[in-house]
């Protein structure tokens, strides 16, 4: 069952695992990793758990989004309303520092044209700076096809247990440009990270700091009260079954369940982060591939 699930989502369990150990890897480095085996080229990006990296700490916004940049991202946006896709702000900020910054990233991404596939991955919040650095990847070096004579090869996106991103335009705009094809997230069943992003900052301002440091493998720490973190997934996945209950009603057409989201929503702002791609949940004892975004908002409820 594991290896038709990730059969279905186009990847091997060879490469879940060289992905993997590329993300474990990316936790000793400054921002990011390059790694060759054979013709496949990985790149990871080291997470961060820190809360400023999460929050953008000057963004006032209620979940810490923005809107995309079109001239660097001209495909991520809607054709029909003209509105950018948005996305979580320090995430974006996450991916400016390491193609403004870091040149050598630049030229690692170039150097790799002659591979067959190049794979971002990442753990965590490393999840989402991947997933912003493929798609940075698809609009830079895909849609021009190649550079020097030889064509850039096709990225996949592997991630785990990667927080939300990108909100529906974002999620459409890689359905319209046949890119959610290249991005697969991998999360345990219990994972709060997936969930995080459907919370607003102020739900969880004075335990996030506490969970995301809870949430560090490499931190070195006592054994400590979990109370905190108790409340912690507590009041994100009350937001989560906000989030799901609304998208629940929007598909059946549900009157009764709108009318309260509506009453609802006139004081409490909704998540616009939205699942994008394909995800493969593991349950403990089998993988489910999921690639429908409102299935897979419902099944992280």
């Amino acid at each position: 069952m594991a290896q038709e699930a990730l059969a279905v989502a186009g990847i091997s369990n060879d490469l879940v695992t060289r992905s993997w150990m590329a993300s474990k890897i990316a936790y000793n480095t400054e921002h990011f990793c390059k790694e060759e085996e054979g013709e496949l080229v990985y790149f990871s990006f080291k997470p961060s758990f820190s809360e400023k990296d999460w929050f953008a700490p000057e963004n006032g916004s209620s979940f810490g989004e923005t809107k995309m940049n079109r001239d660097q991202f001209p495909c991520m946006r809607s054709f029909s309303n003209d509105a950018d896709a948005t996305v979580n702000e320090a995430f974006l900020k996450n991916l400016d520092i390491l193609i403004s910054q870091r040149t050598s990233f630049r030229d690692d991404v170039v150097s790799s044209q002659k591979c067959k596939k190049i794979v971002f991955t990442g753990h965590s919040s490393g999840g989402a700076t991947a997933i912003l650095a493929t798609v940075w990847y698809l609009e830079t070096y895909l849609t021009k096809k190649q550079i020097g004579g030889f064509p850039f090869p096709e990225p996949l996106c592997v991630t785990f247990g990667a927080p939300l991103v990108g909100d529906n335009v974002f999620k459409h705009a890689l359905g319209r440009e046949n890119w959610s094809r290249f991005f697969v997230n991998l999360v345990t069943r219990f994972d709060i990270v997936p969930r995080i992003m459907l919370a607003p900052k102020a739900s969880t301002k004075q335990t996030l700091p506490y969970a995301l440091y809870k949430l560090d493998d490499t931190a070195s720490r006592n054994q400590e009260n979990d109370q905190g973190i108790a409340g912690f997934f507590a009041a994100v996945m009350k937001d989560v079954e906000i989030a799901s209950r609304q998208t629940g009603c929007e598909l059946i057409g549900d009157g009764g369940g709108n009318a309260f989201l509506e009453t609802f929503s006139s004081f409490l702002e909704l998540s616009p982060y939205r699942p994008a791609g394909t995800f493969v949940f593991s349950t403990g004892t089998r993988l489910v591939q999921v690639s429908n975004s409102d299935a897979i908002l419902q099944l992280l409820f």
